[in-house]
């Protein structure tokens, strides 16, 4: 069992907070009873996900999963609500609500009793027969969708062994044999974007060479995607081997065309991998906004934020906190700054430049951690020194936070 931090505390009662409004406003009491004891459940468990992704989603998976349980989607509820608009009042599409409520009946037995409202417990047998229906019926609607995209990308078998070779190769730690494998990879297949992705990072290629290969490997994953497909693989780039390598090159131009100070370029290169990835798994989202105040670009900066409003990354937070300063909404920007600081108290330090951000970045193994605030400040650094007088401000504020 994992110990619960301040920020689960924090992501627990945002979760929870949503999951209060729809019950109360809509459902009853004791769905938010059996809603708040699920989630309590989910956090104390090891595998646990749910530090990850929007809060509202996890919201709607807990609560779509008892609604199974219960038969809130058939004839036998006596509660008068389609899935359709059940998935609206979470504000995520169907798609993500099933996907979440799925992750909640992989992570916790729902089948258990204790599941049941105390109508149904009256008939046990029924409830269960219903809900078991609707569960069926619901994966397989979940599984057609993703068949019919797939059955429209044609397999290729040089592609898959190609594919092979380069995933070995990023497993090497002398990147001279990262180099050796990922060439043996496009001899097998041309196609293999991670062999591109690989050799971008070739530091004797000059930067025209490294963003050649960078694009040639985005080119080649939407090759094989296919160009009509891509939009129909939304919300699923992470999850499937077609679509990961398109991420991966996008995600790998991105950085690289801001590290050559294309910055246009790269920040529409990570506004696309939100839009094709909007539970943003990869926390891209960080990165992004911190990229927007540095170029000033207010109003993208404030979409982004709106998108991710009840984050619980530090990075969003204390970017949220830097844009109020930056607008001059100091009441704002303090209190926004306050709830930054209570997800990773270690930020400030860097912020203020009482330590210094260590050469060599250390492995990031957990939000919170110091090593979240060191990778949060080398990302922002131009963002703070894009605002005058927001590192003083902060500073004036440390000891008071």
């Amino acid at each position: 069992m994992q110990k619960t931090t301040g920020v689960n505390n924090e992501r627990y009662l945002e979760i929870i907070s949503i999951i209060e409004e729809v019950c109360k406003n809509n459902l009853g009491e004791e769905y938010l009873f059996l809603a708040e004891n699920l989630c309590k459940e989910i956090f104390k468990l090891e595998n646990s996900n749910l530090s990850k992704g929007k809060v509202n989603s996890w919201a709607c998976g807990i609560v779509h999963a008892l609604g199974l349980k219960n038969g809130l989607f058939t004839n036998k509820s006596t509660i008068d609500i389609k899935a359709s608009d059940f998935y609206k009042l979470f504000n995520v599409s169907s798609s993500t609500g099933l996907s979440k409520s799925k992750e909640v009946r992989n992570m916790i037995n729902i089948e258990d009793d204790k599941w049941l409202l105390s109508l149904n417990n009256k008939d046990n047998n029924v409830a269960e027969d219903e809900v078991a229906i609707d569960i069926e019926a619901e994966v397989k609607i979940e599984e057609k969708i993703e068949a019919s995209v797939e059955l429209t990308i044609e397999e290729d078998e040089n592609l898959i062994e190609a594919n092979k070779v380069a995933n070995d190769a990023w497993s090497q730690k002398n990147f001279k044999q990262k180099v050796k494998l990922a060439k043996e990879a496009l001899k097998i297949s041309e196609k293999c974007a991670e062999a591109y992705i690989i050799l971008s990072y070739d530091n004797s290629l000059n930067v025209d060479g490294q963003k050649r290969l960078a694009k040639k490997a985005v080119e080649v994953s939407k090759e094989v995607i296919g160009e009509e497909n891509i939009d129909k693989f939304i919300g699923k780039y992470l999850d499937l081997e077609i679509t990961k390598p398109y991420y991966s090159a996008k995600y790998r131009l991105g950085n690289l065309l801001w590290s050559i100070n294309e910055r246009r370029a790269a920040i529409d290169e990570f506004k696309d991998l939100i839009r094709l990835c909007p539970e943003d798994r990869l926390l891209i989202r960080g990165t992004l906004l911190s990229w927007l105040i540095s170029e000033g670009l207010d109003e993208e900066v404030e979409e982004v934020l709106s998108m991710y409003k009840d984050d619980y990354l530090a990075s969003t937070k204390f970017s949220k906190a830097l844009y109020l300063f930056k607008l001059g909404k100091l009441n704002e920007a303090e209190r926004a700054l306050r709830i930054a600081n209570a997800s990773n108290p270690f930020v400030v330090d860097y912020i203020t430049k009482q330590k210094k951000v260590p050469k060599i970045q250390p492995e990031l193994k957990s939000l919170g951690s110091e090593e979240d605030a060191i990778y949060y400040i080398k990302n922002s650094e131009l963002a703070w020194n894009s605002v005058d007088g927001s590192r003083i401000w902060v500073k004036e504020l440390r000891d008071k936070l």
